[in-house]
């Protein structure tokens, strides 16, 4: 009988994968003991064990089935954001993190301050993650770093495969400055090609130049 107990607990135990940016694999384990997977893991009885020598890093997560789903569910909550408010992820141009984190981290350690929040850059995936135990705190940091981005002026540089310009009459210099003013940003095609890789071919190319507000150029 216990042998046959021992077998079903091991055929009902399950393995499910989370997959991390590499900015997470310093968030997930900061503050050692009290690090975001052991909490995980003591609060749902379920094991998470990040595997470095995957690409991309993965957290793996075993136990029971409903342990399992509790600790993906709030692993998951935390890296792509949570419905209650408290984790949130804003898209960010990378040319303006910068601004987001001010001299040697200064004004992010003012937002986190100011508006008892912790702040993540994920660089990677061009987002940062704010986060809190009060979601109207979080919110507020939203609001406070949007308005900062909104005054943010960046360039970004979008190649365009020539065949793609070929086949598609609309996407003319004209067309592509009036997107621009859609969202409030300068776009101009420019008129000279450049050389790309496209399905392993060099093939000429145009560049789309966007400049304006960081977050209407997201």
């Amino acid at each position: 009988v216990v042998v046959s107990r021992i077998e079903q607990f091991r055929d009902a135990q399950l393995t499910e994968e989370v997959y991390l940016c590499k900015e997470d694999e310093v968030s997930v384990l900061n503050g050692g003991e009290k690090g975001l997977l052991r909490t995980i893991s003591s609060e749902t009885g379920a094991e998470l064990n990040m595997k470095k020598d995957r690409d991309p890093t993965v957290v793996l997560v075993t136990g029971q089935p409903g342990p399992v789903a509790a600790a993906r569910d709030r692993l998951v909550n935390y890296l792509d954001g949570d419905d209650n408010g408290t984790v949130v992820l804003m898209e960010v141009d990378p040319d303006a993190i910068g601004t987001i984190i001010g001299k040697k981290g200064a004004n992010a350690k003012r937002l986190q301050n100011a508006h008892n929040v912790k702040i993540d850059t994920l660089t990677s995936r061009a987002k940062i993650r704010i986060y809190g135990a009060d979601a109207a705190k979080v919110a507020a940091a939203k609001a406070e770093i949007s308005k900062s981005l909104d005054a943010t002026v960046v360039t970004s540089v979008v190649t365009i495969g020539a065949e793609l310009i070929n086949a598609a009459s609309l996407l003319t210099p004209a067309a592509v400055a009036d997107i621009g003013l859609q969202y409030g940003v300068s776009a101009e095609l420019s008129e000279r090609s450049v050389g790309v890789v496209y399905e392993s071919n060099s093939i000429n190319g145009f560049i789309v130049t966007l400049k304006g507000p960081s977050g209407s150029i997201a």
